[in-house]
């Protein structure tokens, strides 16, 4: 054993400790104007998400934001939003993306439609969204609008974020009717000088 004559080292808090009335999640206190307006936010909640909206659903987000609140350490309930990497393919170079920057050590690849379905009727009882996107562009992935639909009919809010270099203007048919529910176009600069 090595003897060190230094003393111990003390860890020292810069925020003050969190009681269980102050949700991480949440700025700041929660405002009386808050809890007032949470019967509105409920039922606005529950006409804009009709769709995909579940008793199973609702309850499991119960849990999760009182776990939350409580700062419990094991997780109440199950994810609410997953994401699911359909590719971790690009076809741009942008220098703030690992993918763009060739930092990602792992092969790019395709996923399996079949796996998809899997993941996506294991998260549905649960889930209120399915992101499409990680490293990759998922509209490189030639099944991604029937992956969409596949979501969409399991009744769980579907998002990607593309850059559209590989959009074509026959496939503005196929997006809409897979029932894509947001979608996020990433453009990193207007022209190739600002880019």
């Amino acid at each position: 054993t090595v003897a060190s004559s230094q003393a111990p080292a003390t860890i020292t808090r810069s925020e003050p400790r969190r009681s269980w009335w102050r949700p991480i999640h949440v700025r700041g206190r929660i405002q009386l104007a808050e809890i007032l307006l949470l019967p509105l936010r409920a039922a606005r909640h529950v006409v804009r998400n009709r769709r995909i909206i579940s008793l199973a659903k609702l309850w499991n987000v119960a849990k999760v934001e009182i776990g939350a609140t409580l700062q419990l350490r094991q997780a109440a309930g199950l994810p609410t939003i997953v994401k699911i990497e359909t590719t971790n393919a690009c076809n741009t170079f942008c220098q703030l993306c690992p993918t763009g920057n060739s930092l990602l050590s792992r092969a790019k690849g395709l996923m399996d439609p079949d796996e998809f379905r899997r993941i996506v009727d294991q998260v549905k009882q649960h889930a209120y969204v399915i992101d499409l996107t990680q490293w990759g562009d998922p509209l490189i992935h030639p099944d991604i609008y029937d992956m969409i639909r596949y979501v969409h009919d399991a009744r769980v809010y579907s998002y990607i974020s593309s850059n559209f270099h590989g959009f074509q203007k026959e496939d503005a048919g196929r997006l809409v009717a897979s029932g894509l529910d947001e979608l996020t176009v990433s453009l990193h600069g207007i022209t190739q000088e600002t880019y």
